[in-house]
């Protein structure tokens, strides 16, 4: 091959990967949009995500990084998205069939490392807990029935409709799981997908460590504390985090010590010295 066809070649293999990778590019930027979700706005913003250095691109915040040891019984692991179609019930579809648990399972799969969204599972059996973290303005919430469901060391969680719409038929069935969703600051979105009972997501939810992702964000939420209890619904609340009383002396111990016979008092010059 003559130095000329091989220049040729390469011109048409990198312009065939270009446009691939323009075309795979384009769909998911589409997708994310369509799922309210926040992405980079054209292909040349994209290359620059994706080619700016990686140190460059190590986020601020992760939610791994505020998430304590898993409470007895359960595991914790980063999100995959047969986790989301286990705790839904059903299959993740093309991203064309829209429908709220179609809608939220593509949402959850566009979760990744250095995206601004992350998610984690927690699961104790057919139990599931997902909780993901995108950072950026929050999705508008029109289907909220509960605004206070949830409390977290002081950060609200709404409680979303239990409800599965298809967009198509308008057809409306009742979702196997809940949706908690929580805006802390305006600029990030916590929200929980779970199938499992109000005690249980107060277990999960006490090993987030809420006041150190909070203080991690561009705008932190106020009134986010560790001294603030968690609770959900009807679960009973749990106690802030113990502090340490001072003990009271017995008062046997008390009388005891007063009666005890003190030694005698020994004047040494014009000074009353007692042992």
């Amino acid at each position: 091959m003559s130095k000329l066809l091989r220049v040729v070649f390469g011109v048409l293999l990198v312009s065939g990967l270009g446009a691939y990778d323009y075309v795979q590019v384009t769909r998911a930027q589409a997708a994310a949009s369509a799922l309210g979700v926040e992405a980079p706005a054209g292909y040349i913003a994209s290359l620059r995500e994706r080619l700016m250095p990686a140190a460059a691109k190590t986020e601020a915040v992760t939610l791994a990084d505020h998430l304590l040891d898993a409470p007895r019984g359960w595991t914790r692991a980063s999100y995959e998205p047969s986790d989301g179609e286990a705790l839904v019930g059903q299959p993740m579809q093309a991203a064309e069939v829209r429908s709220t648990t179609n809608d939220l399972l593509h949402r959850l799969r566009l979760t990744a490392p250095g995206t601004g969204r992350m998610a984690e599972t927690y699961r104790n059996g057919d139990t599931l807990v997902v909780i993901s973290l995108s950072l950026g303005a929050p999705a508008p919430a029109d289907d909220v029935v509960r605004a206070d469901y949830a409390m977290v060391r002081g950060l609200p969680m709404a409680l979303l409709g239990q409800r599965d719409v298809d967009a198509t038929t308008g057809l409306v069935a009742e979702a196997p799981y809940r949706r908690l969703l929580a805006s802390p600051g305006g600029q990030a979105e916590l929200m929980v997908i779970t199938n499992a009972d109000d005690q249980a997501l107060v277990d999960v939810l006490e090993t987030v460590d809420l006041p150190g992702l909070n203080a991690r964000l561009p705008t932190p939420a106020a009134g986010v504390s560790p001294e603030k209890p968690v609770y959900a619904g009807i679960a009973v609340a749990k106690d802030p985090l113990p502090v340490a009383e001072a003990e009271e002396p017995d008062a046997k111990e008390i009388v005891a010590e007063a009666d005890a016979p003190k030694a005698p008092c020994v004047r040494r010059g014009t000074v009353l010295t007692c042992e």
